[in-house]
């Protein structure tokens, strides 16, 4: 995938990329302003949102911790039921 790519509609890690960018949005954040507040760069909150590389569930924790947000946990839960489908594909 190329860095602008996104992973394929309907995937586990594109549908939590978009509530992650739906509840940045929502906040009227900025990536860079997001990242300031979870204590991560611009970057991997653009690769999260995009699909391109997976948070592990302390990341997803401190991003729901941003109060901005209001996610509710929600971050966490939806990272929780999607945890499989999460990791990447080896492929032979």
């Amino acid at each position: 995938m190329a860095s602008g790519d996104r992973a394929p509609k309907g995937t586990p890690r594109a549908v939590f990329g978009e509530m992650l960018r739906f509840y940045r949005e929502r906040a009227g954040l900025s990536r860079e302003a997001l990242a300031d507040k979870a204590h991560i760069s611009a970057s991997t909150i653009g690769a999260y949102e995009t699909g391109w590389r997976v948070p592990t569930r302390p990341t997803v924790q401190d991003i729901d911790a941003v109060p901005e947000l209001h996610t509710g946990r929600a971050l966490t839960e939806l990272w929780d039921q999607l945890e499989d489908g999460m990791n990447y594909q080896v492929f032979p």
